[in-house]
């Protein structure tokens, strides 16, 4: 009782239900003869969407992305709104035509010409309410890897060689080279 669970003869009573309680039940009855189970009954529960993708890091440099949202409901959810944290506008609302209680929606993110990272958050809304806490998505700008230089290729065998490149200097002491063998590559750093 203490935990909200009340039988009572032959009925069930549950208390301050949560999500965890949501499922299918069945009752039975016994007797010296014979043990028969009911036909299931499904308790479904309520409530606002929730994010179901981990805060993520995209990496962005001269070619559109795509960020993927994920959220859970019941009911469903009726649609997503996308907006960057620097902004109080909705860059985006999508509108949900075929409704399902675990949703995946994706907001194609260009590059822009000041190349900051930026904050981009994602939430849903059902007949329940707006999602409480929304999806957060950090977009950072990514470098162009520098040119390697000095490539030489030696250990040639009929199955494999090493490949070994030069990277120019970067704020670094020594220079980093790369040795590749088939289908490897591994950063051997060089004092």
């Amino acid at each position: 009782m203490t935990s909200g669970v009340i039988l009572s003869g032959d009925s069930l009573v549950l208390q301050r239900v949560r999500r965890r309680r949501a499922g299918e039940y069945k009752c039975s009855a016994s007797n010296p003869l014979a043990t028969v189970l009911s036909a299931p009954v499904h308790l479904r529960i309520r409530y606002k969407p929730e994010c179901l993708t981990s805060p993520t890091t995209y990496f962005i440099y001269d070619k559109p992305i795509n960020v993927t949202c994920t959220v859970s409901s019941h009911p469903p959810v009726r649609a997503v709104h996308w907006q960057w944290n620097s902004s109080s506008d909705v860059i985006k609302t999508q509108h949900v035509n075929q409704p399902t209680e675990r949703l995946s929606t994706q907001l194609t993110v260009y590059p822009i010409e000041t190349f900051e990272d930026r904050l981009l958050s994602c939430w849903a809304v059902n007949e329940m309410g707006r999602q409480p806490l929304a999806c957060g998505f950090s977009i950072k700008v990514a470098e162009m890897p520098l040119p390697l230089s000095s490539c030489r290729l030696a250990n040639i065998t009929a199955s494999s060689l090493s490949l070994t490149c030069q990277r120019p200097h970067v704020a670094t002491t020594g220079t980093t080279l790369y040795r590749a063998e088939v289908g490897h590559m591994a950063p051997v750093v060089w004092p």
